[in-house]
């Protein structure tokens, strides 16, 4: 059973936090670039601070492109870490709660004080380890704020934004914290989501473009099963690796149209990226002409890179985790005759989430 919060007649603060990790020499530090609080009585915001920082530091690409900005943008900000820390700590004052997802945040506040010689006396409280608690006890990952999110239908502005982020944190709160909501329904709603289909990284494209998703073209899954097994000698010195490759393709209607099975003993493992290179060419691209979803049963980031690596004519590309699949159907209790049963559930119902994605693209570049 889940803890739930009495947050009536509290005064509560919900905030989230855009940082820049900058490591100098082994000394890695957090700079603040964006701070949002809602300051919450009685479900009616009662104030709100969003707030920009200079920063002269390097700032991280991907922190910047998360954030769909420059460093420019940065460098030339008024308000320093310090005065959006005072900031925010006045407004915190007097409140009943203070509430963060992830302990991220505290660790960059705590490290702004540090830096600054600022007393850090701020007790925050960490909904995601409630939340975790719950879903752990239920053998289940702990859902991301986004997951959550998408679970229960809140609408979400922009992601990786600190005052996107708060909003959605406060209609989270409520909702997980709603005692009409049972348990149940709060598994079900975040167990079917496990099945939704994730982007990829499309930065890793060469052409920076990509097609829209078309569902009245045809949707290709791809089910990737790469296993290894180290070999040894009698002296328990490595010799080489056997690996074992499944791949199979199959159409929207669920229609295998083509599957390949290789098992090879490598020396090096740079050789499994050479072959799976070699497979993606070959097998997909030449017959492909629209997006793929991906299940992978294996290191999945690896595969997925190696993927967009030779994957430069601009098809989009989901990926679902093989643990998430696995987290689902344990939960859901499924047991399935053999592969390609579980992939034809796997493709009915990641279905049911694709006209809702290919809604949010146009034909454009990535920046």
């Amino acid at each position: 059973m889940r803890d739930i919060i009495d947050y009536k007649n509290k005064t509560i603060i919900f905030f989230d936090i855009e940082a820049n990790q900058y490591k100098k020499g082994e000394i890695t530090s957090h700079y603040l670039l964006q701070i949002s609080a809602l300051k919450i009585k009685d479900n009616q915001i009662i104030d709100k601070m969003n707030l920009f920082c200079k920063c002269d530091q390097p700032i991280n690409k991907q922190v910047l492109d998360l954030l769909n900005k420059k460093a420019w943008f940065f460098k030339n900000q008024k308000i320093t870490e310090q005065k959006a820390y005072s900031d925010f700590y006045k407004m915190c004052k007097g409140s009943d709660l203070i509430v963060s997802y992830g302990n991220y945040d505290e660790v960059v506040l705590k490290d702004l004080c540090k830096r600054n010689n600022i007393e850090y006396d701020l007790e925050i409280f960490d909904f995601c380890l409630l939340v975790e608690k719950f879903f752990k006890a239920n053998k289940i990952q702990c859902p991301s704020l986004n997951s959550l999110c998408n679970s229960f239908d809140v609408k979400v502005k922009s992601e990786h934004n600190a005052l996107s982020d708060t909003f959605s944190l406060w209609k989270i709160f409520k909702k997980y914290n709603r005692k009409s909501i049972s348990d149940e329904t709060i598994l079900e709603k975040v167990v079917f989501e496990l099945l939704r289909p994730k982007i990829s990284k499309q930065k890793l494209h060469k052409t920076n473009k990509y097609n829209k998703p078309s569902f009245e073209n045809n949707m290709y899954f791809i089910f990737i099963d790469l296993k290894s097994k180290n070999n040894y000698n009698d002296e328990n010195i490595k010799i080489n690796t056997t690996i074992k490759l499944d791949i199979k393709i199959f159409d929207k209607s669920n229609n295998l149209i083509d599957q390949l099975k290789l098992e090879k003993t490598i020396i090096e493992k740079e050789e499994i990226s050479s072959i799976l290179q070699q497979i993606f060419k070959d097998k997909i691209f030449d017959k492909i002409d629209n997006s793929v979803l991906f299940y992978i049963n294996g290191s999945h980031k690896w595969v997925e890179k190696i993927y967009l690596k030779v994957n430069n004519i601009g098809l989009m590309s989901y990926v679902i985790p093989s643990t998430k699949i696995n987290d689902h159907i344990k939960y859901m209790n499924l047991t399935f005759s053999n592969k390609l049963d579980k992939y034809n559930y796997l493709i009915k119902n990641s279905l049911l989430f694709y006209n809702e994605i290919t809604k949010k693209f146009d034909n454009k570049s990535i920046s």
